[in-house]
């Protein structure tokens, strides 16, 4: 049976541990009950009350020196830590300083860097904007001076000449507008130089370091945080009820029952 083994499990560790024999029997002997423990009758709840009564003297007993056997041990433990501590912690502290310090400089040259592609990319793009006005400029300034010329030439009655300036002209603007709208469509393909990765740099004694990034967030306005990134507060909740809150939107709040021996 299932209770036997781990009555006999559990005996034998108690006595290999070398605790006290006679409580190692009062726990096997309890354990074995599990398998024909009934509950038919007030008799039978007197009798579980009983049992309940034992197991709680022999928890406490062993508890009690279960602390009793450890306290030394977690002393010598707080102790050792006590003086790990006098050294590891300032030279924790040191290190994460000098992390910060060589991540923030290392951030900063990146920081540069992207300024300096920004500037690439924004220098492209204006000299692309002159040159589509310049085209422009040039387009506008044609198509006025053939404008002038067709109306002279009409005003003479020389209509063939006047149809012939007007169409060189058309052709003209439409390829002057052609180049214009080239020029327009690289500034705003104008691109920023992609950015070398900071490589990993070594010390003069073999370490090396290397700049790490990782996502992270802070709260800007809560009203907008979707609802399923909320965590019920459970403990603020479990207070409200003890105190005798007994209506809460959303939580049922009932009387839970349990049988509780003193001795």
């Amino acid at each position: 049976m299932e209770s036997q083994e781990q009555s006999n499990e559990i005996t034998d560790f108690i006595i290999l541990e070398g605790l006290e024999i006679a409580r190692a029997g009062q726990a096997k002997e309890l354990i074995l009950i599990a398998d024909d423990v009934k509950l038919e009758s007030d008799a039978d709840v007197r009798v579980m009350i009983d049992y309940v009564s034992r197991i709680s003297t022999i928890l406490k007993e062993m508890e009690a020196e279960r602390k009793g056997r450890q306290a030394p041990i977690l002393a010598g433990i707080t102790r050792d830590n006590a003086r790990y501590k006098l050294i590891t912690a300032p030279l924790s502290a040191l290190k994460v300083k000098l992390e910060k310090m060589m991540g923030d400089y290392q951030a900063e040259q990146e920081r540069k860097a992207r300024a300096d592609a920004e500037a690439i990319r924004k220098a492209a793009e204006e000299k692309a904007l002159a040159e589509a006005k310049r085209l422009e400029d040039i387009r506008r300034a044609t198509e006025e001076t053939a404008r002038i010329e067709r109306e002279r030439l009409e005003a003479e009655g020389k209509a063939n000449e006047a149809k012939a300036v007007a169409d060189k002209a058309a052709e003209d603007s439409k390829l002057m507008q052609a180049k214009t709208d080239q020029a327009l469509q690289e500034s705003l393909d104008a691109a920023a130089p992609d950015i070398a990765p900071i490589e990993a740099m070594r010390g003069n004694t073999g370490g090396s370091a290397s700049l790490h990034g990782k996502w992270t967030w802070e709260l800007e306005d809560i009203d907008n945080v979707p609802r399923e990134h909320f965590i019920l507060n459970e403990k603020r909740i479990g207070a409200l009820v003890r105190s005798g809150e007994r209506e809460i939107p959303g939580i049922r709040i009932f009387r839970e029952t349990k049988m509780v021996v003193r001795k």
